[in-house]
């Protein structure tokens, strides 16, 4: 906030913050009393407690139909400084679900065409949020509604990002009813080794492929338990503490596959394991999966062990035998959408694979 004030005599200056809405006083931020003559031009920053040692935003998305029910879908977008460096601008942009279209906003777009919105902040205190309320018309029938969003904020010429979605669960809406259709196809995976200059230190890597011709949303959460602490990350996870560590990918394109390395320390000796959830969703709403993959390495001794547990065959994971080919997924796969069970042989009884 800046201020100028060219005065003589007695004067005061103090900065006031609102507080949350549960309390009843302002906080007084800077109070200050001037006598005599005085022109004074000052640039007053406001900000609270950093969460991170560093550089950081953080953005949220939840979403509902709306009460009114019909077609509308309401949505909260809540933007964070939880980093240490004041922010400045900040850039704020919403990617509507398909056959979706804009209704309103609680803050005027500064940009917005028929596929997404942007708005733009002049600046973002460090502790500071922003909340932004977004109403959508979906006008078409819809599957699982995917709404993503993507958070950049500048300092000293550099720039922070954060992303995530938000999804509202169903299938195609047909006469009221909620009918699912197929599991997103992606190949996951996990590995670990110990690094040989520092027997202590783990690099662990989970890998994302999308094997479907449509674009998915993906949450990766990673598990460290109390036997690890994690050092490093690329890219830098949306957010971690207290043994986990989240990633949002909103947009794992047909074909390409990803990867996401983080290297942890072990706390002792022995074997240690470390966990990721996944969760996937089709972005055209067709269907959403999820599984879990694991890495153990022995700490002290030994080599590294990868866990074999794989997420299991034919659920919209790690699929290798598909009716149609290695990369193809239809409905009637494992009997999903009432099918046959000739797509994968995992799935037919073991009496069925001697005929």
């Amino acid at each position: 906030m800046k201020t100028e004030a060219d005065f003589k005599g007695r004067e005061k200056f103090d900065v006031r913050v609102d507080a949350e809405a549960n309390d009843s006083e302002q906080q007084v931020a800077l109070y200050q009393e001037y006598a005599g003559r005085y022109n004074i031009r000052r640039n007053v920053d406001v900000s609270g407690a950093a969460r991170y040692n560093l550089p950081h935003i953080t953005v949220t998305k939840s979403g509902k139909l709306a009460t009114t029910a019909g077609s509308l879908v309401d949505y909260t977008i809540t933007v964070t400084n939880d980093g240490n460096r004041a922010l400045g601008p900040v850039y704020v942009q919403d990617v509507f679900p398909p056959g979706s279209e804009y209704v309103y906003s609680s803050m005027r777009p500064s940009a917005q065409n028929a596929s997404s919105a942007r708005w733009t902040l002049l600046s973002l205190g460090i502790g500071a949020s922003t909340t932004i309320d977004l109403r959508l018309n979906m006008t078409d029938g819809y599957g699982s509604i995917v709404n993503r969003v993507q958070a950049d904020g500048g300092y000293d010429g550099e720039w922070v990002s954060a992303q995530n979605y938000s999804t509202i669960q169903g299938g195609w809406l047909i006469q009221g009813g909620w009918l699912s259709c197929c599991p997103p196809q992606i190949w996951a995976d996990m590995t670990a080794h110990v690094a040989p200059e520092d027997p202590q230190s783990v690099h662990y890597s989970i890998t994302l492929k999308n094997r479907a011709d449509y674009v998915m949303a993906a949450t990766v959460t990673c598990n460290l338990g109390p036997d690890l602490a994690m050092q490093s990350a690329s890219p830098d996870p949306a957010r971690y503490g207290a043994g986990q560590a989240v990633w949002n990918i909103i947009d794992l394109k047909p074909g390409e596959t990803m990867s996401i390395e983080y290297v942890a320390r072990a706390l002792h000796c022995g074997s240690v394991v470390s966990q990721a959830h996944i969760e996937v969703h089709a972005l055209d709403g067709s269907g959403e999966a999820q599984a879990d993959v694991a890495a153990r390495v022995d700490i002290c001794g030994g080599g590294p062990r990868v866990s074999g547990w794989r997420p299991p065959e034919c659920f919209g994971l790690n699929c290798t035998q598909q009716m149609g080919g290695e990369d193809e997924m239809p409905c009637d796969a494992c009997g999903l959408a009432g099918g046959s069970f000739d797509s994968c042989t995992s799935c037919l009884p073991k009496e069925a694979l001697k005929l």
